[in-house]
This record gives C-alpha cells, structure tokens and sequence, in this order.
C-alpha cells in the first residue's frame, strides 16, 4: 500500500512536469521544423518534411510560394533576397510557424544594385522560429 502511494505521487509529478513542457513553459511555439535552408548567391531554398505552402510575413506584405516535393523555395520560385524590401519576416508552413530546429543560420550580403546592398541574416527568434533579418547596407565588412 505504501508503495503504490509513492508510485501515484511520482506518476502525478511526471504528469504535471509533461503537462507544464507542453504548455510552452520553455518559451517556444508548436510548429512545423524546417529540415533544410541553403543560400545560393542570392537566393534561398527552404524545405520541410513534407510538400506545402510557404509564406513569407514581412514588412513588404506577405508573399506566398507552393513548395513541391524536393524542390524547396529557389530563384525560379521568387525568394530572391536582393528582392526584399528591409525588415523581420517570419515564415509559417502551410499556416503553421515554421521552427528553425538545429538548422545552420547563413547570413551575406547581396551584390550592389543601383548603389543599393542589402545583409540579410536568419536567425531563431526567442521561440524558436525562423525568422530573416533584411537591413540596407552602407558597405561591406573587412
């Protein structure tokens, strides 16, 4: 009897320490993970687990882009980093945050055009999502 007791009491711990973990107690969001992120020059490939519906929030609006198996988000598809105007976007995947997870995180610089450059920079935001940085630059870095 005594022990059934401690075992409850320790069945009821995990449940409230499993329930507070996914209730976001670590400060991050349910999402969908992206699994890949590269930059080719100028443009970006991004792609989940499955086929979807990337979408890009940013201060230039929302753009929109259908991701079909193995092709990701390319050049021909419209994530054209010189193309965006300055500011934060997020990206959600089929309308779901999309998660950086262990992706590595590029930043650059895009080539002059008209005397304009931009940085961009991915990074993780405080919840773990993926978000882009886009800021006008002056010149490059030593």
């Amino acid at each position: 009897m005594k022990y059934r007791n401690v075992l409850t009491f320790l069945l009821c711990l995990l449940a409230l320490a499993a329930a507070a973990a996914g209730a976001g107690c670590s400060g991050s969001v349910s999402g969908v993970e992206a699994e890949h992120l590269w930059v080719y020059g100028e443009s970006a490939l991004i792609a989940a687990a499955s086929p979807g519906q990337l979408t890009l929030e940013g201060s230039d609006g929302e753009h929109v882009y259908e991701v079909t198996p193995g092709s990701g988000v390319k050049a021909d598809q419209g994530l054209l980093l010189w193309q965006l105007q300055p500011g934060r976007y997020r990206f959600f995947w089929d309308g779901e945050p999309l998660l950086a997870g262990s992706l590595y995180l590029p930043e650059g610089y895009t080539l002059p055009r008209a005397g304009v450059r931009r940085h961009w920079q991915f990074e993780k935001d405080g919840q773990g999502l993926l978000v882009l940085d886009v800021a006008l630059a002056e010149e490059l870095p030593a």
